[in-house]
């Protein structure tokens, strides 16, 4: 990610190559102060969902010739519709812990496979105080995640996990999250730390496989 301050209320972001990073740099922008320009935005209906979260949650987001203008929520979560709609894993499993940082409850209506796949996840959720139901075609998430320490499989979904640390940051409390053995996309752990600390927040990583958040964290346009 190669960073462009302009003034004190724009910065403009090169975007990486990686659909991944793209996913998570239009999200931080979104929670931010201030206004971000994201340039080469990989064009595809995963991003796309993810800019119609965005906006849900108040982010204002515009196209212009390519790039994206996103004036952040400053730090707040502020939508008006309850229920998100999906038809990919993709945004979800990005955004699910984040609304979950929120004590306004919530649903996302997708199709049976998608709600399979993040039923998976509803253990780790509860162990963060969040419950949830299935009900046909529409998880309800109710309640607000606590922050906690918790210890999860090393190849779980990376989307997941980032969803989860940039919801973590934002907790009023310390959590810890510890990787057991094998940890799938290494890689990947550093771009989401990368991304996250252009946004000025800091994630502490004392070793391989922990990760420490310290709370109370607030979003703020890349410097």
């Amino acid at each position: 990610v190669k960073i462009y301050p302009l003034n004190n209320s724009i910065t403009e972001l090169e975007a990486s190559a990686s659909s991944f990073s793209v996913h998570l740099q239009i999200i931080c922008a979104s929670l931010a102060d201030g206004t971000s320009t994201i340039k080469n935005v990989i064009d595809s209906e995963d991003i796309d969902t993810t800019i119609s979260w965005c906006k849900a949650i108040g982010a204002n987001i515009k196209n212009v010739n390519g790039k994206l203008i996103i004036k952040g929520t400053n730090n707040q979560l502020n939508y008006k519709s309850s229920l998100f709609l999906c038809d990919t894993s993709v945004t979800a499993k990005l955004m699910i812990p984040l609304l979950c940082s929120v004590s306004q409850p919530f649903g996302v209506k997708t199709n049976k496979s998608v709600i399979k796949e993040l039923s998976t996840y509803k253990k780790s959720l509860e162990t963060f105080g969040v419950n949830l139901y299935i009900e046909n075609e529409m998880i309800r998430f109710e309640k607000t995640l606590v922050p906690q320490s918790i210890e999860l499989d090393g190849d779980i979904d990376i989307c997941f996990v980032a969803g989860l640390f940039l919801a973590l940051a934002r907790l009023k409390g310390q959590s810890i999250v510890k990787l057991r053995a094998p940890v799938r996309s290494e890689l990947s752990y550093s771009i989401i730390l990368k991304v996250m600390k252009s946004f000025s927040v800091d994630v502490k990583h004392p070793a391989t496989m922990r990760y420490e958040f310290s709370g109370n964290q607030h979003y703020k346009k890349a410097n």
